[in-house]
């Protein structure tokens, strides 16, 4: 046992963290990220920085927000300067051999002969038919170094393509016709919540669900097929860990499962992702060690985290590379040894997004008991949710004067935080008549001067 242990980072894409079984969910069965659960620690409460692939890949591979990036869309390039401080440069020269297979989509979804570019080799292209086997290839080749392998898979991204009542690229799942007893049954927050903002009532009128006409039982077996696509890249999954057993390498491997951004599958009858509901916001997140190496157990986190931020500077941490001031992320590394939150840990995780079909920007605030979400437009722009007594988020507090305060707090932690990474949608605070001012509620005076917001830088200078 080395201090700078080998990391395997298994990727899967829409998955969300409720889709296994390990988080209690009946419906399917995932025995291999169960065993990665049971012998290391599972993080419950992590979200995406954006709930859309290229974004999410972007904020993970620098440790950067979006805004920050330019990166808030698929297809959107990144600087040199953002590319060299990346996660393939910076591990290499820690001394790590760094590889990549799969899907990438930063911009492209293949990454191609843009590997070099962003400092890994590429064991395989966008395919999860051959992913694993590529993969197992690598990890039986010889090694004198360190590696860092992403195995990054593209299910149960899958469900898109079931939603469109096309075939699947990788494959297929065993369905039984419209009404089969066996389907899962629609989830208990299936219907929107009152007061939703309606900006998501235009989004859901975009999508097929609403285009095809879903029935309840078609609902069901929209269900079906994603629970059967985790499966599905469960078992590429416990391939890997089967090689790491047989090489030895598990005796030497860091391992962190996670996935790019959820899938809301049924709830609030929406599905796909790109908003702040828990299906498409929190996604798995859980850390092996090897046996010989300090660590906790079969435990369960409930630290926020913020996978697109933390990602870098735990691989960092891992690798005994010097810490890297720009960023702002966390490393991972104490909780997953301790299964202890460190004394100054946040108590407040954020989120950005813009959706693709109608082009409204949202931003999150995430606390230890509340969610509070601002659209940039529409009738009830503002959500607030009580996470605690209504985990399905179907009460929307912010219409009650009641939580005035816990409202308004929100409002300032969000607030603060555009200020603070030099997010322009904290102009939306305070100007135009229906423009949200922390610790007031909504303007109904003129229009207000703005806040000051400095430019999102492109790169590091």
């Amino acid at each position: 046992m080395t201090d700078r242990p080998n990391i395997l980072v298994i990727m899967t894409d829409q998955q969300n963290a409720d889709a296994m079984s390990c988080a209690g969910n009946a419906d399917l069965s995932t025995p291999h990220q169960d065993r990665l659960a049971a012998e290391g620690i599972r993080f419950e409460r992590a979200y995406v920085a954006f709930p859309l692939c290229g974004p999410s890949r972007a904020a993970m591979a620098t440790g950067r927000w979006p805004h920050q990036l330019g990166a808030m869309k698929n297809g959107s390039n990144l600087d040199a300067g953002d590319i060299a401080a990346s996660t393939g440069p910076l591990m290499r020269a820690a001394g790590y051999r760094t590889a990549w297979a799969g899907k990438w989509h930063v911009p492209d979804i293949d990454m191609g002969h843009d590997a070099e570019c962003f400092g890994f080799e590429s064991v395989c292209g966008f395919s999860d038919t051959y992913l694993a086997s590529a993969c197992i290839d690598f990890l039986r080749s010889a090694h004198d170094q360190p590696f860092l392998l992403f195995a990054s898979f593209d299910n149960p991204h899958n469900i898109c393509e079931h939603g469109r009542d096309q075939l699947l690229p990788w494959g297929e799942v065993e369905t039984a016709g419209d009404l089969p007893a066996g389907y899962p049954n629609l989830p208990t927050n299936f219907a929107p919540p009152a007061f939703e903002a309606r900006v998501l009532t235009d989004l859901r009128k975009s999508i097929p669900p609403v285009q095809y006409g879903f029935t309840q039982e078609r609902w069901r077996r929209f269900r079906h097929v994603y629970f059967r696509l985790c499966e599905k890249v469960d078992t590429e999954i416990g391939r890997l860990l089967a090689v790491l057993d047989e090489t030895g390498l598990s005796e030497n491997t860091v391992v962190i499962m996670l996935s790019d951004h959820g899938e809301h599958n049924g709830a609030h009858e929406l599905i796909q992702k790109s908003t702040s509901y828990e299906e498409s916001a929190r996604v798995p997140l859980i850390i092996r060690h090897p046996p010989n190496m300090l660590a906790v157990r079969n435990e369960t986190s409930t630290a926020l985290i913020n996978t697109g931020l933390d990602l870098l500077p735990t691989l960092l941490d891992y690798a005994g590379a010097p810490p890297q001031t720009a960023l702002t992320g966390a490393s991972l590394r104490p909780i997953a040894t301790t299964g202890e939150q460190p004394a100054d840990w946040r108590t407040a995780v954020f989120l950005e997004s813009r959706m693709d079909r109608t082009d409204v920007e949202l931003r999150m605030v995430r606390s230890e008991r509340y969610k509070y979400t601002l659209y940039d437009r529409g009738q009830y722009r503002e959500m607030l949710f009580d996470l605690e007594a209504d985990p399905g988020e179907m009460v929307n507090l912010a219409v009650e004067s009641r939580f005035a305060d816990v409202l308004n707090s929100h409002r300032t932690l969000l607030h603060d935080w555009c200020i603070e990474t030099g997010d322009t949608f904290g102009t939306h605070y305070s100007h135009g008549p229906h423009a949200v001012i922390p610790g007031k509620g909504y303007a109904n005076a003129p229009a207000r001067r703005s806040v000051p917001v400095r430019s999102a830088p492109r790169s590091r200078p």
